[in-house]
C-alpha cells in the first residue's frame, strides 16, 4: 500500500477546507490548508470530491508506486457582482442591505461597507432578484441574470426618502423656492391660503419665500423627518389714511388717526403717481389703504378748487 497526498484549490489557487473526498468506500475531509492524505493499494480508482457551494467533480487516478501527489481545482457555483451603492443627490457612498432570492426562492442577506462597496455571491447560469435597502432610502430591485452579466460590477443610487415640508406665512398667497443645498435641485411653486405643502427628500435646503408688497422670507433647513413652521414675511408697505384740508402740501396728512379739528374739503380725492403714472385714486378720505414704501406725487382735488399735485412725497417705514 501507498500514501496517496490530495490538494484541493478553487480556480484562483486558494485551498478549500473541509472538502469531502470519496474513493470507493473511503472518505476524508481536507484540512485548512487544502490537503489530505490516504493509504491505497496501487490501482485505477474513480474519485469524487464535493464542497457545499462548489461543482462536484468526478474524476479518476492511479495509484503507483511512484509520485502519487494529485491536484485537484473546484469550480465555484457563485460568481461575484461588486456593488457599489450610492445616495443619489449627493453621490456619495451609503452603507446599504442586500437580499437575494434565487430561483428556488431561497433567500440570503448581505451587507455593504459604510462607502457602499459589497462583492455579492450569486449562482452562476441562473437569475436572481436582489433587493438593495438602506434606512431613510427608498429601496430598489433588481432582476439579475448572471449568464448574461457583462461587466460584474454595479453602481446603483438610491433616492432618498421623502417627508411631509410645511409652511404657514402670514400672507395669504405667493411664491416659493426650495433648494436643495448638496445637489441644487430646486422645489418652486406658487400657494395660496396661507399655506406651503409638499414632499421632499431628506437634506438641507435654503427656502425663499415671496409675497407681493413683502419683503422676501429667507432661512436655511435641515430635514430629516416631517417638519411645519410658522413664517413671518416683513411687509413692504405701510397702511396709511389720507386727510385732506387744503389744496397744498401743508393740508394733506397722511397717518393712522384722524387729525385733531379735521374739517374735510367737500368731494376731496387724492390720487397716488408714481413715475408720473396714476395708480391709486382714493376719494373716502380716512380710509386706510397699504403703499408700499417708496417716493410719490399726490394730486389733490376738491370741490370748487384747483386741484394741485405734491411732487415727491416719501412714505418710509417711520412715516407716520
Amino acid at each position: 500500500m501507498v500514501e496517496a497526498s490530495f490538494a484541493v484549490t478553487d480556480k484562483n489557487k486558494t485551498p478549500i477546507e473541509n472538502a469531502i473526498i470519496k474513493i470507493g468506500d473511503l472518505t476524508v475531509k481536507t484540512s485548512k490548508d487544502g490537503s489530505a492524505k490516504i493509504v491505497l493499494f496501487p490501482a485505477v480508482y474513480d474519485i469524487t470530491i464535493e464542497k457545499t457551494d462548489f461543482y462536484t467533480l468526478n474524476s479518476q487516478l492511479e495509484i503507483s508506486g511512484a509520485n502519487n501527489q494529485f491536484n485537484f481545482e473546484l469550480d465555484s457555483r457563485f460568481t461575484s457582482i461588486n456593488f457599489k451603492v450610492l445616495d443619489s443627490t449627493s453621490e456619495s457612498g451609503i452603507a446599504a442591505n442586500f437580499k437575494v432570492e434565487n430561483q428556488q426562492k431561497q433567500i440570503t442577506f448581505f451587507n455593504s461597507d459604510n462607502a457602499g462597496n459589497a462583492a455579492v455571491p450569486i449562482e452562476k447560469n441562473s437569475s436572481c432578484s436582489i433587493e438593495i435597502s438602506s434606512s431613510k432610502y427608498k429601496s430598489q430591485s433588481l432582476k439579475i441574470d448572471s449568464s448574461k452579466l457583462s461587466p460584474s460590477s454595479l453602481t446603483v443610487k438610491l433616492d432618498r426618502e421623502e417627508f411631509g415640508f410645511k409652511l404657514k406665512p402670514n400672507v395669504n398667497s405667493g411664491t416659493y423656492n426650495i433648494k436643495n443645498s448638496e445637489s441644487g435641485k430646486n422645489f418652486s411653486g406658487s400657494f395660496s391660503e396661507g399655506v406651503i405643502a409638499l414632499l421632499i427628500p431628506f437634506g438641507k435646503y435654503e427656502v425663499t419665500v415671496s409675497s407681493e408688497n413683502y419683503k422676501p422670507f429667507q432661512k436655511s433647513f435641515e430635514i430629516l423627518s416631517t417638519y411645519e413652521e410658522n413664517i413671518s414675511l416683513e411687509p413692504n408697505f405701510k397702511s396709511f389714511s389720507f386727510f385732506v384740508t387744503n389744496l397744498d402740501k401743508s393740508g394733506v396728512t397722511f397717518n393712522q388717526e384722524v387729525p385733531k379739528d379735521f374739517i374735510a374739503l367737500k368731494n376731496s380725492s387724492v390720487t397716488l403717481l408714481k413715475n408720473k403714472v396714476p395708480f391709486y385714486t382714493l376719494k373716502n378720505m380716512g380710509a386706510p389703504i397699504n403703499i408700499s414704501y417708496g417716493t410719490y406725487d399726490i394730486a389733490v382735488s376738491a370741490d370748487f378748487t384747483e386741484s394741485a399735485v405734491i411732487e415727491g412725497v416719501k412714505f418710509e417705514p417711520n412715516s407716520q
